[in-house]
């Protein structure tokens, strides 16, 4: 409350609709609110805060939701006014996340990679539940013994790592490599050596891996949560069923037999940049700014 009063702001945007919005609610400054679509299933969850949370969200100028879905599950669960809900579509740095010539070798070498001449299929993100690691490494089983030979790279961490190294041990994968976390930087790196994205979470509100990976003009194959569903489409990867490891390894294989990437590359950069640019989502931020200061007390 000090910091703010003395920031004296002429606007706040609070990041989930959580708790924190009914702090800011107490204080005589408009604010925004972006969902973020994990904020719903603690809603359900934690019933003790949910008149907190609804007096953040209701007193709010204007929502702002990621998809659709979101928007139409944020008016029916928090009693929202729908004409103050908007939706502003996520985005990624295409100056940060862009195609680049690579080493791809030395950059093997230098995380200890022993097959520095085979395909290279990557995950990234937090290894949770969640983010359906197991269903990654029961595909690797089948796909690695195909004659392409595809390296699997995992970069991430997560309460779930100890266990999903067991898992990799248990199958006898050999060509799995487990990386720990990474900066955007490397991140950008590994995007553009590798020959296929996989992305195959439970559940998965916006799925801005996946753009990070098209920026950089790789395809993806993910699971058809519903944030992937409004990020991927065929023309640039494929979406498959939950947990369905078999059509998973199988799509690997397709993808890399083809050499897909090189087909969509292009394709995939010029559909990120057209339809999930960062400049477009700050624009879109922006013109809710200006609305709200037009008309502060609506």
């Amino acid at each position: 409350g000090q910091e703010i009063s003395s920031f004296e702001p002429e606007i706040i945007h609070v990041h989930h609709g959580w708790i924190i919005a009914s702090v800011i609610a107490e204080l005589d400054i408009p604010y925004v609110i972006t969902l973020h679509g994990t904020e719903y299933y603690a809603f359900k969850k934690y019933k003790e805060y949910q008149e907190l949370t609804l007096r953040g969200i209701q007193s709010a100028q204007i929502i702002m939701a990621l998809t659709e879905k979101e928007r139409e599950q944020a008016i029916s669960t928090y009693g929202i006014n729908p004409q103050k809900i908007t939706i502003v579509k996520s985005g990624t740095d295409t100056n940060v996340f862009r195609p680049l010539e690579i080493d791809k070798r030395t950059l093997l070498k230098s995380y200890s990679v022993k097959d520095v001449d085979r395909p290279v299929v990557f995950f990234g993100g937090r290894l949770t539940a969640q983010k359906g690691l197991d269903t990654l490494l029961k595909a690797a089983e089948i796909y690695s013994q195909e004659n392409e030979r595809p390296i699997t790279l995992i970069a991430g961490d997560g309460d779930l790592r100890e266990q999903s190294e067991q898992l990799a041990k248990q199958l006898q994968l050999d060509d799995i490599y487990f990386l720990g976390s990474q900066d955007h930087q490397q991140m950008v790196l590994l995007f553009n050596i590798a020959d296929v994205v996989v992305a195959p979470s439970r559940f998965e509100p916006f799925g801005l891996v996946a753009l990070e990976a098209l920026a950089c003009g790789t395809p993806v194959i993910a699971s058809n949560a519903e944030g992937f569903k409004q990020t991927i489409n065929d023309q640039v990867g494929c979406l498959i069923e939950l947990d369905d490891y078999k059509a998973l390894a199988e799509k690997v294989t397709t993808f890399i037999r083809d050499g897909y990437k090189e087909q969509v590359k292009h394709k995939a950069t010029a559909y990120v940049k057209q339809n999930f640019s960062w400049a477009r989502t700050v624009s879109k931020i922006e013109s809710v700014y200006e609305q709200i200061l037009e008309h502060p007390t609506e």
